[in-house]
């Protein structure tokens, strides 16, 4: 059965208003209640007072049907940079400058999935744009929200070494630039995430869920700096490629070059069960035992898959691939 279009409007609330419409925001808290938020008195008191917040509604058939809420990092008159900032130069990569980061983001269940949640993060965007802030992004504690961001064009750069105690899950910062500033930095962050998540993913985020992180890698776009492999590694990648080594024997070499994969653009272009894969057995370094009985694949199968990801490599094309 196909789906009727709704009739939406997305408007900026003036959050001084909520106070004397109390029917307003009763239907904003129970749409933001229903969301994976745990919301207090305390969170409505900042989203009616707070400074530097600003509130759009998603107002479907003129029934509140999404919320998002959203605060200027830094605040005019705060001492602290803010979150997303404070990541950015805690990390090395410099001040991104000021920016809009999405606190919450909550649409009414009967009509998710139909792009009310992308609408509001659209206009944001728009009013952020026409302030001349440099950015728009979010941080959070769950993985389940990740591909909402990824599909409205939001670049990962960071997550968390440890897990959240409060959700069992790792912090994910995303970003989309705006600005000449943010895009540079951006692009720096995202690259050293990548590099991250490919060399220390069989340590520090061996516990994720393989889906979660190979969701990151191909939310990073392509083009990072990759190394260049050795004569030494190019020739035992054709063995293996030939059949004559196992995974085993290589694996220094896959890790390196699911690097040069990604950087060539050849990664986004594998299936799902490819990515978790090359997750499983590259990155998180998993038994080969492991990611076939995981993907439901038969023995021997998933070397085959690996040789087939890796013939890509055989074939130069660029100095990244030439030995050294």
């Amino acid at each position: 059965m196909r789906e009727s279009a709704l009739r939406l409007r997305i408007e900026e609330v003036d959050r001084r208003l909520l106070v004397e419409d109390e029917g307003l925001l009763e239907s904003i808290y129970a749409v933001l209640a229903v969301a994976h938020y745990r919301n207090s008195p305390n969170d409505l008191q900042l989203i009616i007072e707070a400074p530097g917040h600003r509130l759009l509604v998603a107002f479907v058939d003129d029934a509140v049907g999404g919320a998002l809420d959203a605060v200027l990092e830094p605040r005019e008159g705060s001492r602290g940079r803010g979150v997303i900032p404070d990541v950015f130069v805690r990390m090395g990569w410099g001040d991104p400058g000021p920016g809009y980061r999405v606190v919450r983001i909550a649409v009414a269940p009967c009509i998710q999935r139909r792009g009310v949640g992308s609408a509001m993060l659209r206009e944001l965007e728009r009013i952020a744009a026409s302030e001349g802030v440099e950015w728009v992004g979010a941080s959070f504690g769950h993985y389940e929200p990740l591909a909402f961001w990824l599909r409205n064009g939001y670049i990962p750069v960071h997550v968390s070494p440890r897990f959240n105690p409060a959700t069992g899950e790792k912090n994910i910062v995303v970003i989309k630039p705006l600005g000449e500033k943010a895009a540079r930095l951006v692009g720096v962050a995202s690259c050293s995430l990548l590099r991250r998540l490919v060399y220390s993913g069989s340590s520090v985020f061996r516990d994720m869920p393989a889906e979660i992180v190979a969701l990151l890698l191909k939310g990073i776009p392509s083009g990072c700096e990759a190394p260049n492999l050795s004569s030494e590694q190019l020739g035992r990648l054709q063995l293996f490629l030939h059949g004559k080594l196992a995974y085993e024997s290589v694996h220094d070499v896959l890790l390196l070059g699911l690097h040069i994969l990604h950087s060539m653009g050849a990664y986004h272009e594998l299936s799902e069960k490819e990515i978790v894969l090359l997750v499983l057995l590259v990155v998180q370094g998993k038994p080969i035992y492991e990611a076939e009985r995981l993907l439901g694949l038969a023995r021997g199968e998933a070397e085959d898959i690996l040789r087939r990801v890796y013939s890509l490599l055989a074939q130069p094309s660029g100095d990244r691939l030439n030995p050294v």
